[in-house]
């Protein structure tokens, strides 16, 4: 592996085009970070979550929930667990005559597509089609409430799904969540033999296939008769599940969130650390510098370097071809920063599944994890170890490769670097001073809730010039990141083998401050208050 005090994270976001050096601002040139942010939902140590959510579109939806509340829970639930690989959804909805599959329905011809899917763009679709008035969507509405028909189509669905990945059949848990505003219909002359098929049906799902069936009641007001009395609490009980009762659908989102939530098999996670970053300002990595160095374009070479290589300084991609300079540079004489390649990468080679600022084409060349951000567990994601020129397939958190007697981590939370022991005088003016991370100020649900500060924020008068796109990018442009590091914890003693198997989570939030060349900075705000809704895997 190729260590270098250099950023390869995030390589093609930012660039810059001009002549001649520019110097950085020091004195009240600096900014603060502070704010707040929580961990992600913990993970089910399942190996593959199977969510169906069976929704009633019978005729009296229109009434009950006009303003699709239903659609909204589904929508929030979904996207909260979008980063959770484990995790898919479908939804079926049922009335007295048909079911409408969603996933799979509206495909189509000749595509086969999956049963359960965790493709935001696709769920997106499914959204949208369920708000669609009906003369958009004839099928939003499907007259009755056939409790046995929706079971049917859920055991259906089921076994559709074994069959097309028998595999998974001893890895996956199902989750039927089963929602209702009505009455169910009778079958047969006979109510209490409807009751007990319905009944038989959900424990056949539970029994047969491991499925947990909840049952979610949104009516606001239903005279049951009496062979309906009780029968959805029933329900619940023979699939292993809670029965939740709801005036309106107001709530859902947090009734399936909690459905979602097995504590014996959940794996939380906390903070293990936290740390800012301008994308554009490095300190020096070797030499004599006594100063901060530019990066205008944020590749990971500093602009005097870039200028010494024959590179552009206000591109991350000189040549073009999609692979930044600085992994270029880095791996060469295999690439060359100012010679195009246009090898295959593959169809997923420029995607970065793992948000580490490494492409999976340049973690496959690297060695590093594609679906892990920090693939040596030591704290320090992967693209930034390779900034700050340590190693991320090595636990060297603790490293002191410059002699100072400074820990590695400790220097990458100050800004400084763990190659190069600078003069006391630049880490007194330029170091960030970090508060440290304490006990979460509030938690609920295995997710934490941290305060984060960060003072001394340097700042510098970066070159205008273009980003990764093709896109301008303004004079003085600073691009700041607050990166955090989640660890997982175990829930219970019987996920704690678990817990050490699992990877560190990052967590990052992105703010823009441009300095001018009087100072003036936009925001003029002295320091910037980062939101936990602010921060993405």
């Amino acid at each position: 592996m190729v260590r270098r005090a250099a950023c390869l994270a995030w390589l093609l976001a930012q660039g810059c085009s001009d002549a001649g050096l520019v110097s950085v601002k020091t004195g009240d040139d600096r900014i603060a970070l502070e704010g707040e942010l929580c961990t992600g939902p913990p993970v089910d140590t399942v190996r593959n979550v199977r969510v169906l959510f069976l929704t009633d579109s019978s005729n009296s939806m229109r009434f009950n929930d006009p303003n699709d509340l239903l659609v909204d829970a589904l929508q929030y639930l979904t996207s909260r667990y979008a980063g959770q690989p484990n995790i898919a959804f479908a939804i079926v909805r049922w009335g007295s005559r048909r079911t409408v599959r969603e996933n799979v329905d509206y495909a189509p011809a000749g595509t086969d597509p999956p049963y359960f899917t965790n493709d935001p763009a696709v769920l997106a679709e499914i959204f949208k089609r369920m708000r669609a008035d009906p003369t958009q969507n004839p099928d939003k509405y499907l007259d009755g409430t056939d409790y046995e028909l929706a079971l049917r189509a859920a055991t259906d669905y089921l076994v559709a799904d074994l069959g097309k990945n028998p595999a998974q059949s001893l890895t996956n848990r199902y989750l039927v969540e089963f929602v209702t505003d009505g009455i169910p219909q009778s079958a047969t002359n006979d109510p209490w033999e409807t009751r007990r098929a319905i009944v038989a049906a959900v424990a056949n799902l539970h029994q047969r296939y491991g499925a947990r069936v909840d049952i979610t009641s949104i009516a606001l007001s239903m005279v049951l008769p009496p062979e309906f009395v009780g029968l959805l609490p029933e329900m619940a009980r023979a699939g292993g599940g809670v029965y939740t009762q709801l005036a309106t659908p107001q709530g859902l989102d947090g009734s399936f969130d909690k459905a979602l939530s097995n504590p014996s098999q959940l794996v939380e996670y906390e903070l293990a650390g936290y740390f800012a970053l301008n994308r554009n300002l490095r300190m020096p990595g070797s030499g004599s510098s006594s100063a901060p160095e530019l990066d205008s374009d944020g590749d990971g070479l500093v602009d005097t370097e870039e200028e010494a290589l024959g590179l552009d300084p206000t591109s991350p991609d000189s040549d073009g071809d999609k692979l930044s300079d600085l992994f270029e540079q880095l791996l060469r004489p295999q690439y060359d920063p100012l010679a195009a390649d246009r090898g295959d990468r593959g169809t997923d080679g420029d995607l970065d599944p793992d948000a580490d600022g490494l492409t999976s084409f340049e973690e496959s060349r690297l060695g590093t994890d594609p679906k892990s951000p920090d693939t040596d567990r030591d704290g320090v994601p992967d693209g930034v170890e390779l900034c700050f020129g340590l190693e991320p397939l090595e636990d060297d958190a603790q490293s002191d490769r410059d002699g100072d007697k400074v820990p590695a981590i400790e220097e990458v939370r100050q800004n400084l670097s763990p190659t190069f022991a600078e003069e006391p005088s630049l880490r007194e003016r330029a170091a960030h001073r970090t508060a440290p991370a304490l006990s979460p100020v509030r938690a609920a649900d295995g997710i934490r809730c941290y305060e984060f500060g960060v003072e001394n924020v340097l700042l510098g008068l970066t070159r205008p010039g273009k980003d990764g796109l093709g896109r301008k990018t303004p004079a003085g442009l600073n691009v700041l990141e607050l990166i955090a590091i989640e660890r997982p914890i175990a829930a219970s003693q019987a996920t704690a083998a678990s817990a050490g198997l699992l990877p560190n989570r990052q967590l990052r939030a992105v703010r823009h401050v441009i300095l001018g060349e009087g100072g003036q900075r936009n925001p003029q705000a002295q320091k910037l208050f980062l939101r936990p809704n602010e921060f993405a895997p």
